[in-house]
């Protein structure tokens, strides 16, 4: 299902940005701190943050840059969450997909 909506994610816990499998996503970080982005093959919350991408304040992640160039070693990747590092507050990302 296709979805263009604000996510509030919470300091300190993965967030899941997509609400079902996407090849790609249009991100945009529209808090005032970083966020890492990680991608699995399922719903299942991540186990790490290792191979994570930055999202710095202001950054926009296009939709031209599908899931398999961001995680090539996560292979089948369909899922992307964010998270927030505990130190600081909650960070809103607007994303959009289909």
């Amino acid at each position: 299902m296709p979805e263009n909506r604000d996510i509030e994610c919470a300091a300190g816990q993965y967030t899941l940005l997509t609400s079902n499998d996407v090849a790609a996503l249009r991100a945009l970080n529209r808090g005032v701190h970083a966020v890492d982005l990680v991608a699995t093959v399922d719903a299942s919350e991540p186990l790490s943050r290792a191979g994570s991408v930055r999202l710095t304040p202001g950054a926009l992640l296009l939709p031209d840059v599908t899931l398999a160039l961001l995680w090539p070693g996560v292979p089948e990747a369909v899922r992307v969450w964010a998270f927030v590092p505990d130190h600081i507050g909650a960070v809103t990302i607007s994303v959009s997909h289909e």
